[in-house]
């Protein structure tokens, strides 16, 4: 039987959505199903919806394929995991399954019986599920055994979401973000400027940890309860990262990409109709969003190619972008754009107001332009570099952390 599942999935193979054209493109079937989760094993894209269930496609979405055996009726997911050889889905009602052969077939996961699983995390030892009400549970056997941690778990601290890089894990949820550093047993709030936001969505690149809420993307240079607002994109639900690139999926409708760390952001909405984005996922080819008319494909090439082309567009305003990475250490860049020729002046500041560098001081076209801040003769601190163009003159905060 699964012989002949597989021969099904594989016989789909007409169209190559790597070929899309210069926008996002819907995939074959799913019409009118909410897609709210999406992983990829091996090539093939597992696809969670909220009310018809799981779906397989081994062809980058041409073709989909129902795959609902073993969920005794359960239809309502809310997230996946691929892990090793398994793959494990969440629901809203009933805890959680597993699968050992692609997502074929499934099984309960006992432990988890009965949790709504909002979201999945894992490193090299663990398996982490993020739940309403009873908080994290952890597996430390590929899902057989769970136990549940105790930190997150008064009312209202629902676990919208998970990311782990290093020893770090963070969890978002409806009372900010938290941080643990002993595989979840314990958790510390560091919302900062988070407190009362609702998290979403959280993931992490670099020294950077990013926070998907009600009013945008939030960054938190250094994994510190400081947060600054670094995206107003709306309600954002959902991240991914493709090293260098940040990812951010929005409502109403929309995909937004950064390429330095979350200092700048551009839309990447051609073709997309006003959906709500759920969840994205990326191969070796496309980006794939989830969202609530089926799953939508757009190909990598195309939209980095689309973003550098707009960045050789001359600007419509003056801008002094953040500086990346920040923290640095012991340099850093400042991007910067002017809309018409004008004589550029940025000057770097410490904290008492004294001149520390000159970085630029000249007369320059309309465009975007960049200049590296190397602080390798200065100590750890604050620095404010400012930037003067005409009437334009803005101020940003830098961290030196050596």
């Amino acid at each position: 039987m699964k012989i002949f599942i597989y021969a099904l999935i594989f016989l789909f193979t007409i169209f190559d959505y790597s070929n899309l054209n210069a926008q996002w493109v819907k995939t074959h079937g799913l019409d009118s199903i909410s897609v709210e989760c999406l992983a990829i094993d091996k090539g093939v894209i597992i696809a969670g919806t909220n009310g018809q269930g799981l779906y397989l496609s081994s062809n980058r979405g041409n073709n989909w394929l129902l795959v609902n055996n073993g969920l005794n009726g359960d239809l309502l997911f809310r997230a996946l995991l691929v892990k090793d050889n398994y793959i494990f889905a969440g629901t809203y009602l009933s805890g959680a399954y597993i699968s050992s052969d692609q997502g074929i077939s499934w099984s309960a996961i006992s432990g988890l019986a009965g949790q709504i699983i909002n979201t999945w995390a894992t490193n090299e030892t663990s398996i982490f599920a993020g739940s309403d009400v009873a908080g994290v549970f952890i597996s430390k056997d590929n899902g057989t055994d769970w136990s549940n941690s105790n930190g997150l778990t008064y009312p209202g601290n629902y676990v919208n979401a998970l990311t782990i890089n290093g020893p770090y894990i963070f969890a978002g949820t409806y009372q900010g973000v938290f941080l643990s550093t002993d595989e979840g047993i314990d958790w510390v709030s560091i919302n900062g400027a988070l407190s009362g936001f609702g998290v979403s969505a959280i993931t992490s690149y670099g020294t950077d940890l990013f926070a998907g809420t009600n009013y945008g993307v939030y960054d938190s240079p250094s994994y510190s309860d400081s947060w600054y607002p670094c995206g107003d994109l709306g309600v954002v639900d959902c991240f991914a990262v493709d090293s260098p690139n940040v990812f951010a999926g929005f409502f109403p409708g929309g995909v937004s990409l950064s390429t330095n760390g979350g200092s700048d952001w551009n839309y990447i909405n051609e073709g997309l109709k006003n959906i709500y984005i759920y969840s994205l996922a990326i191969d070796s080819v496309n980006i794939y969003a989830g969202t609530s008319n089926g799953v939508w494909a757009r190909p990598l090439s195309d939209i980095l190619e689309s973003t550098s082309n707009r960045k050789d567009q001359i600007p419509s305003t003056f801008l002094l972008s953040q500086n990346y990475p920040n923290p640095f250490n012991p340099s850093t860049t400042i991007n910067y754009s002017i809309p018409k020729q004008s004589n550029v002046l940025i000057k770097v500041y410490d904290v008492l107001g004294k001149q520390i560098t000159t970085l630029i001081n000249k007369n320059e076209p309309a465009g975007n332009y960049s200049v590296e801040f190397n602080a390798n003769k200065l100590t750890s601190g604050v620095y404010f570099y400012m930037m003067q163009a005409g009437d334009f003159i803005q101020t940003k905060k830098s961290i030196l952390l050596k």
